[in-house]
């Protein structure tokens, strides 16, 4: 089935075996949370389960660099049950945070789902950059100034155009008036 990535703080066998009954394999297992951007980058396991009383700001700044560099469902057990704590795991990037420690019967379960939605939510995310790469791509930039270009030299020949009507009517008058007073229809009285 999976490969995982174990750091158990509580040092809970019955974890390990449940585990390894449901199928999974422990590709590698640590009880602190410094090892494991090193076993991640080593072992590219297919999910990593964390087993703690609480997450502290080690083990969040750790799955939240874990997240960053190799992407991967977390799971996370915990007696920690605070809204500020499961503010900060899912945050950091931790796809299920399960509290009051785990069941064997649920585990499966809890770690299918749990690499689902890390699945859907990474092809989400990739359909947003490919968005935003399609929207910022220098071509699109191109034809959105060149369309914002011709857009403002309309306007500008529009606006040339007007003044230039208005400039063959008032030239029109003018040269009208001078052909009067150049045959003698009209003449202009000094103020």
């Amino acid at each position: 089935m999976s490969r995982i990535l174990l750091m158990d703080q509580m040092h809970e066998e019955t974890l390990r075996h449940a585990l390894t009954a449901s199928g999974h394999a422990i590709a590698g297992e640590t009880a602190s949370a410094h090892d494991l951007p090193g076993q991640a980058a080593a072992l590219h396991p297919d999910a990593v389960i964390v087993n703690t009383a609480s997450p502290d700001h080690v083990v969040l700044e750790q799955l939240n660099w874990l997240q960053q560099h190799h992407p991967c469902p977390v799971v996370v057990f915990s007696g920690d049950g605070s809204d500020e704590k499961i503010h900060d795991v899912v945050r950091v990037g931790v796809t299920s945070y399960v509290v009051n420690g785990f069941s064997a019967w649920r585990l499966n379960a809890i770690l299918n789902t749990a690499i689902a939605r890390f699945n859907e939510t990474r092809e989400l995310r990739l359909e947003l950059a490919a968005m935003r790469r399609q929207l910022t791509a220098p071509e699109r930039l191109r034809d959105k100034c060149a369309h914002q270009l011709l857009h403002t030299l309309a306007a500008e020949r529009e606006r040339i155009h007007d003044v230039g009507e208005q400039s063959f009517v008032t030239g029109t008058i003018i040269g009208f008036m001078l052909g009067m007073v150049s045959i003698g229809v009209w003449n202009f009285a000094p103020l």
